[in-house]
């Protein structure tokens, strides 16, 4: 071939591209989401938290934020943490739901309880920034400290920022609310 058709080739390709992706593969959806769905509808906790990711990013089918919290509420109703740190990140982004920080704080606290820690530095992030809470250090350095003790360093070096602003008495409450929280769980 000559350089020109290459050059032309590549164009149509890249021009192309975004319709050549699995999803406009007829019968790859169905064979992914099947068995997945079959599970889910059994009430398996996996299961519904995968079909709900994938109508929330939209893989394999069409996105559906309807369908997408309808399955993830489904598993994290069954303690599944993923699921619950998931539904608090789609609450607090308003990604397909309106911003809503009471029920990100509401699912991010269930997977926080339960050892996420990711969700655990998000309740840290939200009682540090304000978010839908007043601003409660003692809170952030709650969270971020559990976060940390479980090997997120940013939470480890947001927690040693906030803990130079606060009074010996804040760090002893905070240090206090660690206690009780990992006696509750049984630590």
């Amino acid at each position: 071939m000559k350089p020109v058709k290459y050059i032309l080739l590549a164009l149509i390709l890249f021009i192309n591209l975004p319709t050549l992706s699995v999803k406009s593969s007829p019968g790859k959806p169905a064979e992914v989401i099947k068995p997945l769905l079959q599970k889910a509808k059994k009430g398996g906790a996996n299961a519904q938290f995968k079909v709900g990711i994938m109508y929330h990013e939209g893989e394999g089918v069409e996105q559906n934020y309807q369908k997408a919290l309808k399955w993830l509420e489904l598993a994290a109703e069954q303690k599944h943490t993923e699921a619950q740190f998931k539904l608090g990140q789609i609450h607090r982004k308003g990604r397909g739901v309106p911003r809503d920080y009471k029920q990100a704080l509401e699912w991010y606290e269930l997977a926080a309880n339960q050892g996420h820690p990711k969700a655990q530095f998000n309740l840290g992030v939200m009682y540090d920034q304000e978010q839908g809470l007043p601003h409660n250090i003692v809170g952030a350095h709650k969270w971020y400290s559990l976060a940390g003790e479980q090997g997120l360093r940013l939470a480890t070096r947001n927690r040693d920022l906030i803990a130079k602003h606060m009074t010996p008495e804040q760090l002893n409450e905070s240090k206090q609310l660690i206690k009780e929280w990992k006696k509750s769980q049984g630590k």
